[in-house]
């Protein structure tokens, strides 16, 4: 099963379509009548001023680089990303090229790295670094062969050097020819000299995978995710370590009877042990409850803290709920709704991971806010989006409302942001002074708090 409508990696855009057929939104949701969940708008007005936030660097495009993908990573002063497309080669058509790392400082500025291209992976959905080098995950390319898939790719776990020298660790095979899983769609962790991450697909029921990887490229699946009625199923973010535990959310799975027919599933938050001991946590039900968590989860004094991307409240310009902030105990599972969402000018269908900074969560919101409503309105989406912050009582606010193109970002997608000194640092998916008046190629910012 495949979630279609919205993909954690390119939600904004029909050039995901290459990789995850998800042109368009979430008109095919139905969602069943009711009183929509009470929710305490906390929205003051924004607080960024032209001081405090700025664009530091606007995507060309091409060989530049365009969507940036995953988290910015902060080494020895250098910020360090990847964008999903642009770069050298062609991928999956001429608009479609295969993706690039970059570093950025706090000035400004771009310099490219690498730029992705086959038969290595392709695609690249973000990095981390251990030591001096840089690891990270190609959701197409490599060796495996996988059909349908990016170029006929599965998916790569590579390493890069800052200086730019690219060496492949694993290529999945996917299912074609093994169990194994393809398309992962988020960067890795590495905890105890290991490599732990997700894949949306493959695997024995093709709804994706945990795996592990050493540093030698040896993998070993800890899981197989079969959705229904009790598992999860298709991934679409990373993995957090805690204690020796991982934990993660699936975008689908987990409960037939959900509320709001994602595929008859909702999504799901689990654990697992680097032994390969899974557990599902908690399973959402839909509507109040919310749905479709695709954002990697944040460890606050016990709690597990994320998104869902619908569900929650019904509010302007999301039928099938504007999404959540929820919290789950990892004993107990017992989940509470922290903050829902209601559209408009309070954003809404949040999928970016939640930085933790002096005891207050950050996020951003692809859709709403106040900001113009003509190049970011395109394709019928509203508004540039948000940056919010939320305590872990639900008392939220927003910080900045994105203008969009020419001058600023647009669709600030799953990125989580990075804090450095007490001044965020962050990139959108869209909007910029490039890639023409509609769209852009995308942004790198900074919000001072």
């Amino acid at each position: 099963m495949r979630i279609s409508g919205f993909s954690r990696w390119a939600v904004s855009s029909c050039a995901a379509a290459a990789m995850l057929a998800a042109c368009g939104r979430s008109q095919w949701v139905t969602v069943p009548g009711g009183n929509p969940q009470n929710f305490v708008d906390a929205r003051g007005p924004a607080v960024a001023t032209s001081e405090s936030y700025k664009v530091l660097y606007s995507f060309k495009g091409s060989k530049d680089g365009h969507e940036p993908s995953g988290n910015l990573v902060d080494l020895n002063g250098t910020f360090y990303g990847t964008t999903g497309f642009g770069g050298d080669s062609i991928c999956g058509g001429i608009a479609y090229r295969c993706g690039v790392a970059f570093s950025t400082t706090t000035v400004g500025g771009e310099r490219i790295i690498f730029r992705f291209k086959p038969p290595g992976g392709i695609y690249p959905v973000g990095v981390i670094h251990v030591g001096n080098s840089l690891y990270g995950l190609t959701a197409g390319g490599g060796s495996g062969h996988c059909g349908g898939g990016p170029s006929g790719g599965c998916g790569t776990l590579f390493e890069l050097t800052t200086s730019g020298q690219e060496r492949t660790l694993y290529s999945f095979k996917g299912n074609s020819s093994s169990e194994d899983g393809q398309q992962p769609l988020a960067a890795p962790i590495y905890a105890g000299g290991r490599f732990y991450g997700t894949t949306f697909g493959g695997g024995a029921h093709s709804l994706g995978i945990l795996f592990e990887i050493d540093k030698s490229g040896k993998e070993r699946i800890l899981h197989t995710f079969r959705g229904g009625d009790g598992d999860g199923a298709s991934p679409q973010d990373g993995l957090i370590y805690n204690n020796g535990t991982l934990y993660g959310t699936t975008s689908a799975g987990g409960r037939n009877s959900c509320r709001q027919a994602f595929g008859n599933s909702c999504g799901t938050v689990f654990s697992v042990t680097p032994l390969g001991k899974y557990r599902v946590l908690y399973r959402f039900k839909g509507q109040r409850d919310g749905a479709a968590p695709v954002a990697s989860l944040t460890y606050l004094s016990g709690e597990l803290y994320g998104t869902t991307f619908f569900g929650g409240a019904v509010g302007s310009g999301c039928p099938a709920g504007c999404g959540t902030i929820f919290e789950v105990n990892p004993s107990s599972g017992k989940e509470r709704v922290i903050y829902s969402f209601k559209g408009g000018a309070d954003g809404y269908e949040p999928s970016s991971d939640l930085l933790l900074y002096r005891g207050m969560l950050y996020g951003t919101t692809p859709y709403g806010g106040t900001g113009n409503k003509g190049p970011c309105s395109v394709s019928g989406y509203g508004n540039c989006g948000t940056i919010y912050r939320v305590s872990p009582i639900g008392a939220k606010s927003i910080l900045y409302d994105f203008q969009g193109p020419p001058k600023d970002g647009n669709r600030p997608f799953n990125q989580r942001l990075l804090e450095v000194s007490g001044t965020l640092y962050g990139t959108t998916g869209l909007g910029g002074s490039h890639c023409g008046p509609a769209l852009g190629c995308g942004t790198i910012f900074e919000l001072v708090l």
